[in-house]
């Protein structure tokens, strides 16, 4: 090593010496002098200055000039009580803004959630009408012959034969499904009324219906029978009571029963 390099290295760190020193005391114009004309000082967390009276600004504690900022350490370490507080206060507001914006959109996705189960529980509803209306389509000779002016209504005599006979046993059949559906909750109670009750009601006017199905063979048509009490059907005869506590265990063991009729 030459004595020019050496003598250069000792020229450095004694600048560098006389910066860090002088940095430390605040001694600006110190600091000021341990650059030239045209140099720069970096500093990691403000950035660059290229000019001295900017350098003098910085090595004075100064503020952010022109995109160039200040001692960022010197300014965290000189915070007073007050500054503290404020700056506190002013994260504390930003928190809770964030915190209200973020609620704000989680009651939006639940709000949104929450329609849209609706709506989709409306269509499953009114999809389960139209089939439950096919259902019945399905059974319009039983429904023609049971209405009023058709050859069951009102008749002790009628139906007579076998095929009759299966024809009122199924149309029976899906009335004790929608009591089902009814029990499950899968079906309006008061849209099935206003439809169908007077349906229910046709049926109760024929002899065979009462006679042969709800009071002989009762045990066989406890869906039917609660379903006429469920719609609260008037023409009920006197013959077909409500459904006892064990029946209602027997129909439906394992559903809820407050939709069931209670015997008097």
């Amino acid at each position: 090593m030459g004595l020019k390099t050496l003598s250069n290295r000792m020229e450095i760190n004694d600048l560098f010496a006389r910066y860090v020193t002088a940095l430390d005391v605040g001694d600006v114009e110190t600091i000021v002098g341990c650059f030239e004309q045209d140099g720069a000082l970096e500093y990691p967390v403000v950035g660059v200055y290229i000019v001295l009276a900017k350098i003098r600004r910085f090595a004075a504690g100064g503020r952010q000039e022109e995109g160039m900022g200040g001692d960022f350490r010197d300014w965290l370490l000189n915070m007073n009580d007050r500054s503290i507080s404020w700056w506190t206060f002013v994260t504390t507001v930003f928190g809770v803004a964030a915190g209200l914006v973020a609620l704000y959109f989680t009651w939006r996705q639940v709000r949104d959630t929450r329609i849209q189960s609706e709506k989709n529980a409306e269509n499953n509803q009114a999809n389960s009408i139209l089939q439950i209306r096919e259902a019945f389509d399905s059974h319009i000779e039983a429904h023609i012959n049971l209405r009023p002016g058709g050859v069951w209504h009102n008749s002790e005599s009628e139906p007579t034969t076998t095929a009759d006979y299966a024809k009122i046993e199924l149309y029976m059949g899906l009335f004790e499904f929608c009591d089902e559906l009814l029990e499950r909750e899968l079906l309006d109670l008061d849209t099935f009324k206003r439809q169908y009750n007077y349906r229910i009601q046709n049926l109760l006017t024929n002899g065979f219906v009462i006679g042969s199905k709800l009071v002989s063979s009762r045990e066989n048509w406890l869906g039917f029978i609660n379903l006429c009490y469920r719609v609260d059907v008037r023409s009920v005869s006197s013959q077909v009571m409500p459904l006892s506590l064990v029946e209602q265990k027997a129909l439906y063991p394992t559903h809820h029963r407050r939709h069931l009729a209670l015997a008097q």
